[in-house]
């Protein structure tokens, strides 16, 4: 165990004091709080048994949260770490009036919290808290989505714009699976988690019936009132205690995600956090750091984003958008598209996996990116970024629009997915156009970067894929 609780909180910056919260102690009424939830856990909890290490953990916990301090606690399975920092957590909490917020590695243990451990938890102490969990966006069903996805096969949209994201339209098994989901979450009897969904859900109908943020009107749109995600955000936002896994907690606190104006979990002066299964934190950092990019299927998707370009300039009837023309954006849209797949054939010159490799990896001669691959990832970078900036001048007019005509909210959804599509791109080339600046300047100087790659075979079809995160990479997935 380590802990360095009671932190020096006064901060300065180019001279000028910046303001913070009083510190906080651990006062003898906290501590007496504590104890007794300790001592009615132990009365009301059959079979427990009083084990020293998960004092010692309560201790350290208790002194971290209660002072505003840190502390690191490593114990093997069985000392009862989830019950150890509730214990402490949970009356600091409420006394504080902040909120819990309990970070979790892996959907199980979320789940075992939610479900068993905290219920039984304030069952057995008689603390009174409300709880809520919080998921991504995605882990939930979107009725918008799903109620076009039921009319999908007599429906057009009237800009035509779905074929450019989408490879296949929903089978009619898989639109009669929207239409049981819709139902099950009216009549009340599932509340639109697709992790505990009621009937099985394939990842072609997961797409469709499932929203990003870029995508989502949030309250302007017209099934606002009968939204799964909305309804689970004002749970969090109401909770005392909140489970969350590392990847969305990250996002809310580095990438100020938020909805409507308003912190996804809690502003974090407000938040006393743990995070279980700490030793997954640095991995899911580096994933969220990441990018990630299907060469084939991007260069796909880019190639047919005309339609898409085409239905944006008649909804807004504007002659630019993002400073274009649109025979230019629709001629950037094609460039991307043809220099995906130009990319695509220099990545074979260097490296094809073999089919009979487990776990075929491909690293850079010397850490040094090849010297043909410079230039393209250079221009990719700047035509992905002039193709994202009419992205988002698109989807920015296309919401000022009439927003109760359902054929915008389609067009908008889909300008957000494609929007989401180009800047995942262009995250892409532009961190590795200024890798290749910075190994330019390496090489130089006689000091090599790395650079290495790794593909993960599944199937007998290959997919490019390159990759930028602290190395810059392929992988090539086959199918």
């Amino acid at each position: 165990m380590w802990e360095n609780a009671g932190l020096d909180r006064s901060r300065q910056h180019s001279g000028v004091t910046e303001k913070v919260e009083a510190p906080r102690t651990l006062t003898e009424e906290l501590k007496a709080g504590i104890r007794d939830a300790y001592a009615k856990l132990q009365a009301n909890t059959p079979g427990f048994s009083t084990r020293r290490s998960q004092s010692q953990m309560i201790g350290v916990v208790s002194r971290a949260l209660g002072t505003g301090g840190v502390g690191v606690v490593e114990a093997p399975t069985g000392v009862g770490k989830s019950l150890g920092y509730l214990t402490a957590g949970v009356p600091i909490a409420l006394a504080s009036k902040k909120k819990l917020v309990i970070s979790t590695g892996t959907v199980a243990l979320q789940s075992q919290l939610v479900e068993r451990d905290i219920p039984n938890f304030l069952k057995n102490t008689g603390l009174q808290a409300t709880v809520a969990l919080a998921k991504g966006r995605t882990r939930y069903l979107c009725t918008r989505n799903a109620a076009e996805a039921q009319g999908e096969g007599s429906q057009e949209g009237m800009f035509g714009d779905e074929a450019p994201l989408y490879d296949r339209p929903l089978a009619p098994i898989e639109m009669d699976v929207a239409e049981k989901l819709t139902k099950a979450f009216i009549e009340g009897k599932w509340n639109g988690d697709l992790d505990n969904a009621p009937e099985p859900v394939t990842p072609t109908l997961r797409m469709r019936i499932t929203t990003p943020a870029s995508a989502c009107a949030g309250r302007r749109c017209a099934y606002s009132a009968q939204c799964p995600v909305l309804r689970a955000r004002t749970e969090v936002r109401d909770a005392q205690i909140i489970v969350t896994n590392h990847a969305l907690l990250l996002s809310a606190l580095s990438l100020g995600d938020s909805d409507s104006g308003q912190p996804l979990i809690a502003p974090p002066a407000e938040m006393l956090l743990v995070l279980d299964e700490g030793h997954h934190i640095g991995n899911v950092a580096i994933d969220q750091g990441a990018a990630t990019l299907p060469l084939d299927d991007m260069a796909k998707r880019t190639g047919r984003l005309q339609i898409l370009i085409a239905g944006a300039y008649r909804a807004v009837d504007k002659d630019k958008l993002g400073n274009l023309l649109p025979n230019e954006a629709i001629e950037v849209a094609a460039r991307v598209s043809k220099l995906l797949k130009a990319f695509r054939d220099e990545i074979a010159q260097v490296w094809i996996p073999q089919p009979d490799e487990r776990e075929p990896m491909w690293r850079a001669a010397n850490g040094r990116l090849p010297e043909s691959w410079r230039q393209p990832i250079e221009v990719l970078a700047d035509e992905t970024r002039t193709l994202l900036n009419w992205a988002t001048a698109a989807a920015s007019a296309v919401a000022k629009g009439k927003q109760d005509d359902p054929a915008v909210e389609r067009l908008q959804r889909n300008l957000g997915m494609a929007q989401e599509m180009v800047e995942q791109q262009y995250n892409l080339w532009a961190a590795g156009a200024a890798r290749t600046r910075r190994a330019s300047r390496r090489s130089r100087a006689g000091s090599p970067c790395r650079a290495m790659a790794t593909p993960s075979c599944t199937a007998r079809r290959y997919r490019r894929r390159w990759c930028c995160a602290s190395c810059c990479g392929m992988r090539s997935t086959r199918w």
